[in-house]
């Protein structure tokens, strides 16, 4: 299995599967970052808020293969869940003011570089998700590369969703519409961290993710899904059992699969996302097109206030590409 390394500020606390991670130091430009292993620290938290409420963000590094114009490529995904409180009238982070409208929400940013042929793709996903709510306030997802830049912001409303979606493409262009309340699958991210057995299971309509439906050219609606949550699992590059939560689309002939740790914090270890092969470019029969990430480090950082160049270390910890 990949090591993972879980690595933090003297005064932080981590959780991680891998006990057997063994103490290393990662240095530079004169800053030290000493790896806490799980064992050390586990029985520091033992629910949601002693865990999330440290004003510390988990931030995960996977090691990503994604599938683009009928082959894969090589990448990292980070995953950040941090919680904030949020203004639901507004529908922004709460910073000052009065919070007669302000709600604790566990956020994630998920962020994905990759390269096709010889130009870049990032990708963004952000869920804020209350956490004393069964659903998302807000997504949002951009991705931007040498082509163009495409945008699609969802915002909760009263009934259903408010959608605001732009794209260089001519046939998706501007567009402003509304949405039917239904499951986001960008959001089980967050609310499998909140708790796994409140996730949709059996038959159901779901919005499918939006980095899949963009990359697709597919209708931004709801599709129908089954999902079915499974334990005892295995996931190759990891050699601890997990838990696998499978959702199915049989109109797009697609499986998006998260792997996560079957004990609290239910970290999320891999992901996959498979669906049926479309062209290349070169003519050539696609690759399988499976896109698959790997949790390969794990850390626990206020990661805003390491913005010093002395703080470059903690980029290696994370064990991020060189850019």
């Amino acid at each position: 299995m990949r090591t993972t390394q879980l690595i933090i500020a003297t005064t932080a606390f981590v959780l991680s599967c891998t006990p057997q991670t063994p103490q290393t130091t990662v240095q530079k430009e004169g800053l030290k970052v000493n790896p806490l292993t799980s064992e050390q620290l586990a029985a520091e938290a033992t629910d949601f808020r002693s865990y999330w409420n440290r004003g510390l963000a988990e931030m995960n590094r996977y090691e990503l293969t994604q599938t683009r114009y009928g082959q894969s490529h090589s990448g990292e995904t980070v995953a950040i869940f941090v919680t904030e409180d949020f203004l639901t009238d507004k529908q922004v982070k709460y910073e000052f003011g009065p919070k007669d409208n302000a709600v604790p929400i566990l956020k994630m940013n998920r962020h994905s570089r990759f390269y096709t042929g010889m130009y870049p793709y990032n990708v963004n996903t952000s869920v804020f998700f209350p956490v004393d709510a069964p659903k998302p306030e807000k997504l949002v997802f951009a991705a931007t590369e040498w082509c163009g830049q495409v945008f699609a912001q969802f915002n909760k409303g009263e009934l259903d969703y408010s959608v605001r979606s732009f794209s260089y493409f001519q046939a998706e262009a501007d567009q402003e519409f509304r949405l039917e309340d239904a499951p986001f699958e960008d959001a089980l991210w967050v609310q499998l961290r909140k708790d796994p057995a409140s996730l949709p299971t059996g038959d159901f309509k779901m919005v499918p993710g939006v980095q899949f439906l963009r990359f697709m050219h597919k209708e931004t609606r709801t599709y129908d899904a089954k999902a079915v949550l499974e334990t005892n699992q295995s996931l190759a590059g990891w050699d601890a059992p997990v838990s696998r939560y499978s959702v199915t689309y049989p109109e797009l002939q697609r499986t998006f699969q998260l792997y996560f740790e079957p004990k609290f914090p239910f970290r999320i270890v891999g992901f996959e996302d498979g669906y049926a092969p479309l062209f290349r470019r070169d003519g050539k029969t696609p690759e399988n097109m499976v896109s698959r990430g790997v949790l390969t480090n794990s850390i626990m950082l206020d990661y805003w206030m390491k913005n010093a160049k002395s703080d470059a270390a903690y980029r290696d910890a994370l064990g991020l590409q060189k850019m």
